[in-house]
């Protein structure tokens, strides 16, 4: 059985779209070389990065932010990337392969200076020592933009599997230049717990019995504190592949509906 699924706890809204015009896909090259030409880019570094993405087939400014978080990664937080200079190599295989140089300026390299968190609204649900262990990037450790991120995404888990789907987290960066440090605020809106509502479908059944089956196995968490992780268990073993953000009308904000589409 495969199966898509959206949840939602705000009803359908009326959408109208006008037909445009498909803006021209960007061009794809295969990198058959990459120069990183910069004067404070250190050499292991540039290796890294080269080796990463030389053979690769990318989009110049899909390239272009791939170089730059590898940067972040290893804590030039301020990295410039300049566009991208293409050229065609000499004895080329194939009709997208070119040689591709990016001029790099590196900028200081930053360490993180700490996390702090504003909570709204409400006692906040978790202490501020909970929410820092979220993140698995010490104090006075290179700054890691990658790290942050999945930081952000465990939070999300965290406040999820505590009834929590509305969660928000917006992180803003305090730069101490003199310092080369920085300090990461993040302000956190909890929303509001909600719990697993009704179970709705849609499509043709792949088998028949396959709209019981579910319904049946969802009366085990239908009236229950909604719970991220429940539900991924739950997707997972009725073969759900794929979620989609799509709305199914709620009465109540705080009652978390489901919509599972057949296909």
């Amino acid at each position: 059985m495969r199966l898509m699924v959206s949840i939602a706890l705000l009803p359908l809204l009326a959408v109208t779209a006008t037909a445009q015009q498909r803006p021209a896909a960007p061009a794809v090259y295969r990198i058959h070389k990459l120069f990183l030409e910069s004067t404070d880019l250190s050499r292991p570094l540039r290796q890294t990065i080269v080796q990463a993405f030389q053979g690769g087939t990318y989009n110049l400014d899909e390239l272009a932010e791939r170089v730059r978080f590898k940067l972040r990664d290893s804590g030039y937080a301020l990295a410039e990337v300049k566009p991208a200079q293409v050229s065609r190599p000499r004895h080329a295989q194939h009709a997208c392969d070119a040689d591709v140089t990016f001029a790099i300026h590196t900028g200081n390299r930053y360490r993180l200076d700490g996390i702090t968190f504003t909570v709204d609204p409400g006692q906040p649900v978790f202490t501020a020592a909970q929410l820092r262990s979220q993140f698995h990037i010490e104090d006075g450790a290179v700054f890691n933009a990658t790290e942050i991120g999945k930081g952000l995404e465990n939070l999300k888990d965290l406040y999820g599997s505590d009834g929590y789907p509305n969660f928000g987290a917006i992180p803003k960066p305090i730069y101490d230049n003199s310092r080369h440090a920085i300090r990461l605020a993040v302000d956190i809106d909890q929303g509001f717990p909600v719990t697993f509502g009704k179970l709705f479908m849609e499509g043709i059944e792949p088998r028949a019995g396959a709209a019981q089956q579910l319904l049946a196995s969802w009366k085990e968490l239908e009236g229950k504190r909604f719970n991220s992780r429940l539900l991924r268990e739950w997707l997972k073993n009725n073969s759900a592949e794929q979620v989609n953000n799509q709305n199914v009308a709620s009465v109540d904000p705080r009652v978390l509906n489901v919509l599972v589409h057949f296909r």
